[in-house]
């Protein structure tokens, strides 16, 4: 395992040392002369800033590189905005010739997936010399001044959600804004030269008009049969029920069925008490699903769970 980790390593290593190689061929090529600003290694990335003599300006050129791609990401800060750099497919930049205005200042900022930021204050408030203040210098390295491509800074924008709803917004209102105007150049719904010459409603012709007769007159044949008067119903008698004839029934039927069933054995095998008092609500309903059980399992009667059941209950 612990090989494995330094194979990784060498190799991550060599990409970066490529990586960084590439960078130092391409500003030794482009500039007539140039320094290294810093130059930055750390487990995670590496960042190198150098500034040299490019068409008679002061140009700058920033190299960064992730060792995990994507993990780490570079910005510039310029004049009070954040700008991002042209990145390869694992998200570096090899930056090799960058504009900024003489006498202002910038910072190269590194920053996390998470978008927090990586506190290195030796790329922050980065003069922007002249020519003139550069050609001054006592040592710079001499370089073949093939000149390059100048590399140019892009708006960084975030994602925030906010701003990305009121986009939608000002989307959703330029797309209603097209319709209209294409609805009213092809003259169609609303804008239907026939549509509008058709005459709307009018409310004061319609409260002023004369009412309608009712649609359905009664007939001759109708009235003939109904009946002139209603045949007087006379009133009869009460009938008295004799009450020698009513039975009266008991809360109790006359006869009960009873299956024989050992209820307070069957309990007490379950464990429960059967002395009824001594239970509590909980161990009362608990009884009460064995006791509907035995009556949905046919083994005691109706009657019998109607009995226990008053026991249960019993205060």
């Amino acid at each position: 395992m612990k090989t494995f980790l330094i194979l990784l390593t060498l190799i991550t290593t060599s990409f970066v040392s490529d990586f960084t190689d590439q960078f130092d061929s391409e500003v030794n090529s482009a500039y007539s002369a140039y320094v290294t600003h810093d130059e930055y290694e750390n487990p995670n990335y590496s960042l190198k800033v150098i500034y040299g003599a490019l068409d008679g300006k002061v140009r700058f050129g920033i190299c960064f590189y992730s060792l995990q791609a994507g993990d780490y990401s570079v910005k510039v800060s310029y004049l009070g905005r954040q700008y991002s750099l042209p990145e390869n497919g694992r998200g570096d930049v090899r930056a090799v010739a960058t504009d900024f205005l003489a006498g202002e200042t910038f910072s190269v900022l590194v920053f996390d997936r998470e978008g927090h930021y990586q506190y290195s204050g030796r790329f922050l408030d980065i003069e922007v010399l002249t020519i003139n203040d550069f050609n001054a210098l006592s040592s710079p390295v001499a370089g073949l001044g093939a000149g390059s491509e100048l590399t140019q800074l892009q708006s960084f924008h975030t994602s925030d959600p906010l701003t990305i709803f009121y986009f939608f917004l000002l989307g959703v209102a330029a797309l209603c804004v097209v319709a209209i105007i294409i609805i009213y150049v092809r003259k169609k719904g609303m804008f239907d030269p026939k549509i509008k010459s058709e005459p709307g409603f009018n409310f004061r012709e319609f409260i002023n008009q004369e009412p309608l007769e009712p649609a359905i007159q009664p007939s001759q044949e109708t009235s003939e049969m109904l009946p002139e008067s209603a045949p007087t119903i006379q009133p009869q008698e009460p009938t008295v029920i004799p009450a020698s004839s009513i039975r009266n029934y008991s809360w109790v039927r006359d006869e009960e069925e009873h299956s024989g069933f050992n209820v307070a054995a069957y309990l007490k095998d379950l464990g429960f008490i059967t002395d009824y008092a001594l239970d509590g609500e909980d161990e009362k309903n608990r009884i009460m699903l064995e006791l509907m059980k035995l009556r949905d399992q046919k083994k005691i009667t109706h009657d019998d769970y109607l009995e226990e059941t008053t026991k249960l209950w019993k205060k």
